[in-house]
């Protein structure tokens, strides 16, 4: 918005490197994951990408940026969900969005019947499956993967895919805890392909 900047001259920016750089959900997702990022944010993020950063009005005093995304985060780990203090971070059609996204968390299934290996059904709304694969992902460990893999295998392909990405992500250890993991790479493994690149 070219407030309290000016210009450098060339001479001076020549004695600088630069580097243009865009904000790329994949890549936030995977710092997010391993930094303790509130689940439901992540799940709404991933169900709403160009949330994650928006260039401001200039009458803007609050607009997202994966910096206000953490902050937010901090602040539903403390227990405020106040719509008046989100808004101050986010801007008010965001946080509208984002408090609205919160009430799909009342339409998840039991997610510790899952991660117990007991039979739950298998949601049909995309917003609710959004919530549920991050709510998965963020509770996976090497003791429920069995359970989280069965579960997932039920889901349409796309969030079985997105799950199971998320936790490679997350700690690739609990991946490698489950038994059949060569089995379920042999069928899904094209599907992580650039990951590794």
């Amino acid at each position: 918005d070219n407030s309290g900047v000016q210009k450098l001259s060339k001479a001076l920016a020549n004695r600088f490197i630069h580097f243009y750089i865009d904000v790329d959900l994949d890549s936030w997702k995977s710092w997010a994951l391993v930094n303790n990022i509130n689940e439901k944010i992540i799940g709404f993020l991933t169900f709403k990408p160009d949330m994650l950063c928006k260039k401001p009005n200039i009458e803007d005093n609050s607009y997202p940026t994966p910096r206000m995304w953490e902050y937010i985060s901090r602040l539903l780990g403390f227990g405020l969900y106040d719509e008046d203090i989100i808004e101050s971070a986010v801007g008010k059609g965001v946080a509208s969005e984002f408090l609205s996204y919160l009430e799909v968390y009342n339409q998840l299934p039991d997610v510790d019947k899952i991660l117990k290996g007991e039979k739950v059904s298998v949601p049909k709304e995309l917003s609710v499956l959004y919530a549920l694969s991050s709510s998965l992902v963020i509770k996976s460990d090497k003791i429920n993967i069995e359970h989280v893999f069965n579960y997932c295998d039920r889901m349409p392909k796309e969030f079985e895919i997105l799950t199971i990405r998320d936790i490679v992500r997350k700690d690739e250890s609990v991946f490698n805890a489950y038994p059949k993991k060569k089995d379920w790479l042999d069928r899904h493994g094209k599907f992580f392909e650039y990951d590794n690149e």
